[in-house]
């Protein structure tokens, strides 16, 4: 067909919380091997990390799930300490996964309408969920009800009543997983013959990974650094005491200073399973990190004795499982507000997606309404694709020297004072995705066209914008004055690499490819141009409510 294919919204259910979510974190001793060796010229093998132990943690949304459910789940952190404890975790969570299956097997028949849900149906005309108009023929309503309770819940379109159905995967969101904890799960999950499907994002590391059960019911990996690129000791400092709810749960009031804080725990130093049994805890100097070559600082190490005596930790083995545990409630929290964060704001649950990206893309959608128009023409593609090339962010001059009275010593009065100055500017993204931006009706200009095409006589703020493939000459006599920040930077290999970098040149430019914007400020600042080759138009229509959408940050 040649009528174009256009992208919008049409994750709609993904309003619906996700039931039933959980948190888990993995500790390990950290043993030496006997003999360093050397992987690479790059790579030591310092110590060799065995899993010791894990903490896993259920979260429910107890408004969309019947008592009998919650009340048949574990309402209290699961913590093993032991061998084999990845081969544990992957045991204790496949069975979680096909006991929650069994659990939500239900499919009970709508109870009888109330007088009051008949007439709140009679004045229902629009989708509850994607708010599409309702007709007699092709978009009829739909009574929408629990499955689990068999009560009304809503009037749906057939595709969203279709789409709603009860929780078919069970997120599995663990905090740095792609980059640590997900190597001892991996190699764990073909316990059975159920399937495993991998998203990996190199050899080593992956987006996420899903197992499938008995019960129908898929265990989804989730690294929640993927959506809060920070530690979770950071992100904990976001949260007021009133936020902590699920740490909250199982701890005093008075103790909530104490366990809503990341902790600090000696990694290096517990090198052996025996260490786990000493009394008492190790000095500051055992939580020295070598990879960082840091040490804890004081503040923390006497926050650590205090979570000690507190609560009575006998042995660090004990106090290993108070900061596993701790850490587990910290992430649900964190996690769990940023969901509501994001329901409230986008309408969306982030335990939907996998990562960051994914939920931002979907939430600019719904926001926008937007229809984008996918290019399906192999040509078009490359030729867009040839014009990104990312951006210069930066012009520092490589080497000054400040000379004024805060120098001290250095400072020399007979010379000129001077001071060094950087300069930062904010949101450069921002400011660029606040301008027209091109969505639909990409047409190519014939070469009758392009002989008559002037770039100059192009308004910066007209209705039609281009992508213009050119060849531009850089004057000698420019060099100079542009040496420091030249125009039309590009992707190429630097001599004696093979390697593409994004290079900023004084070389004259041949079938470059950029925005008819960039064009005219190089030929504003005396650059030449030689000969357009080819031009794609497009209409320059302003989403507006772009203007006002909240973007998260990425």
């Amino acid at each position: 067909s040649d009528e174009p294919v256009f992208l919008s919204f049409s994750n709609f259910h993904f309003k619906y919380l996700v039931p039933i979510v959980a948190y888990c974190d993995f500790e390990s001793i950290l043993k030496k091997p006997l003999v360093e060796e050397k992987l690479s010229q790059h790579v030591t093998v310092k110590s060799i990390h065995e899993p010791m132990s894990f903490c896993v943690y259920f979260a429910y949304d107890k408004d969309s799930l019947p008592d009998e459910i919650v009340n048949s789940l574990p309402n209290e952190p699961y913590l093993y300490r032991g061998s084999n404890a990845s081969a544990k975790f992957v045991e204790y969570i496949v069975s979680m996964a096909n006991l929650i299956g069994d659990l939500l097997d239900i499919n009970k028949k709508m109870l009888p309408l109330t007088q009051e849900e008949r007439e709140r149906i009679e004045l229902i005309t629009h989708c509850e969920c994607c708010h599409s108009e309702f007709t007699d023929t092709f978009n009829q309503p739909c009574k929408d009800h629990c499955h689990l309770t068999g009560c009304f819940r809503s009037v749906l379109c057939y595709s969203c009543n279709f789409k709603r159905q009860d929780q078919k995967y069970l997120p599995v969101v663990i905090h740095g997983s792609s980059n640590y904890d997900s190597h001892f799960i991996i190699k764990n999950l073909g316990c059975d013959e159920k399937k495993v499907e991998v998203i990996p994002n190199s050899k080593e590391k992956y987006i996420s990974f899903v197992k499938h059960t008995e019960s129908g019911i898929k265990l989804r990996f989730v690294d929640s650094f993927r959506f809060m690129g920070s530690s979770l000791s950071s992100l904990v400092q976001n949260l007021t005491l009133d936020q902590f709810i699920h740490t909250k749960m199982f701890f005093n009031h008075e103790d909530l200073p104490l366990v809503t804080r990341k902790g600090v725990y000696p990694y290096e130093f517990t090198d052996t399973w025996e260490k786990l049994d000493l009394t008492q805890l190790p000095n500051r100097e055992s939580f020295y990190n070598t990879m960082s070559l840091s040490n804890i600082s004081v503040p923390d190490y006497e926050h650590a004795k205090k979570v000690w005596d507190r609560f009575q930790c006998k042995t660090l083995g004990e106090y290993s499982d108070l900061y596993l545990k701790t850490d587990v409630l910290l992430l649900c929290d964190v996690f769990e507000n940023f969901r509501l964060v994001c329901k409230s704001n986008y309408d969306l649950d982030p335990a939907h997606y996998l990562t960051l990206p994914s939920l931002t893309f979907d939430a600019m959608l719904k926001f926008t309404n937007v229809e984008l128009e996918l290019i399906e023409d192999y040509n078009q593609y490359l030729f867009i694709e040839k014009g990104i090339r990312g951006g210069i962010t930066q012009c520092v001059k490589r080497h000054a020297k400040a000379n004024n009275s805060y120098l001290g010593d250095s400072f020399d009065p007979g010379k000129d004072r001077s001071f060094l100055t950087y300069i930062d500017a904010n949101n450069l993204y921002g400011y660029a995705m606040s301008k027209p931006i091109p969505k639909d009706s990409f047409k190519w200009l014939t070469k009758k066209q392009i002989k008559k095409f002037n770039v100059l006589s192009v308004p910066d703020d007209g209705d039609v914008g281009y992508i213009i493939e050119c060849d531009v000459k850089y004057p000698r006599h420019l060099h100079e004055t542009h040496n420091d920040l030249p125009f039309l930077s590009e992707n190429k290999c630097p001599p004696g690499s093979k390697q593409v970098k994004l290079l900023t040149t004084l070389e004259n430019k041949k079938k470059y490819v950029c925005h008819y914007l960039i064009l005219k400020q190089a030929l504003s600042h005396s650059l030449k141009l030689k000969k357009i080759r080819s031009v794609k138009i497009y209409p320059e229509l302003l989403v507006e409510t772009l203007h006002r959408f909240q973007y998260l940050k990425t």
